[in-house]
């Protein structure tokens, strides 16, 4: 049985468009996270990117991609 966890999370650019990203778990990384019920996935995008990075401001300037990764179950 395989379970579908959906996450949102971005892309942060500044002027000079340099990419912002997180170091966690020993790994470079773009912030994301789980989607909290009745959230959709812009609203989820723009509260992780906010958590992560401790960003006040952010916009959300366009949809990129959804992809999806599906894990099986021991």
């Amino acid at each position: 049985m395989s379970i579908i966890i959906q996450a949102g999370g971005g892309v942060i650019q500044n002027e000079k468009n340099q990419v912002l990203l997180i170091y966690r778990r020993k790994k470079w990384d773009l912030p994301k996270g789980k989607l909290d019920p009745g959230e959709t996935l812009e609203e989820c995008a723009i509260r992780e990117v906010k958590e992560e990075t401790g960003l006040q401001s952010v916009l959300l300037k366009k949809k990129l991609i959804v992809t999806q990764h599906i894990y099986a179950q021991d």
